[in-house]
């Protein structure tokens, strides 16, 4: 006998046998198997949900996130020029105020050199006149020591007095 050939008693058993093992089946693992099935359907079902709410909510934190980058180079941007711009006017206001100060300083350093020059002026003013008073001082000791140069010296100076008042009236 071959796996082919089949008597036909033999047939009419294998199929009562297989029925037989069907309902059976049916009665006790076609329910578990339909609901596990169901069950796996259901969960393969609400995973892909979930996976598609997970790929739109990855894809609006992305957005949120090129959003919130975008705004903090913005702000690092104009913080940038903000600073820039701050230390630009602090320089300037710097240089300006520098060049105030020494405006100022130079003016009263001519002002102070020139009361210097003033003071120096006058003292060496006043020296040559002291220095003149005694050179002339002792000039005059030498030259009237005798009594009879006294008198000649008077004389002179009263001529050369005179001379001087007529040639004051003249111009007159």
């Amino acid at each position: 006998m071959g796996l082919l050939n089949h008597e036909p008693g033999m047939f009419f058993w294998e199929i009562i046998a297989f029925a037989i093992f069907m309902v059976i089946l049916k009665k006790t693992a076609w329910k578990p198997l339909v609901s596990y099935l169901r069950q796996r359907r259901k969960t393969i079902s609400d995973s892909l949900l979930h996976v598609e709410k997970v790929k739109w909510e990855v894809n609006e934190l992305k957005n949120q996130h090129e959003i919130l980058r975008k705004k903090t180079y913005d702000g690092i941007s104009a913080l940038r020029k903000d600073t820039k711009e701050y230390t630009t006017n602090l320089l300037l206001e710097a240089g300006q105020q520098a060049q105030m100060d020494y405006e100022f300083i130079m003016k009263e350093a001519k002002f102070d050199i020139q009361r210097l020059e003033q003071e120096a002026v006058i003292d060496i003013k006043n020296k040559i006149g002291t220095l003149v008073v005694e050179v002339s001082e002792s000039v005059l000791r030498k030259a009237l020591s005798e009594p009879g140069e006294q008198e000649r010296y008077i004389n002179r100076l009263l001529v050369k007095t005179n001379l001087n008042m007529a040639t004051y009236d003249n111009k007159k």
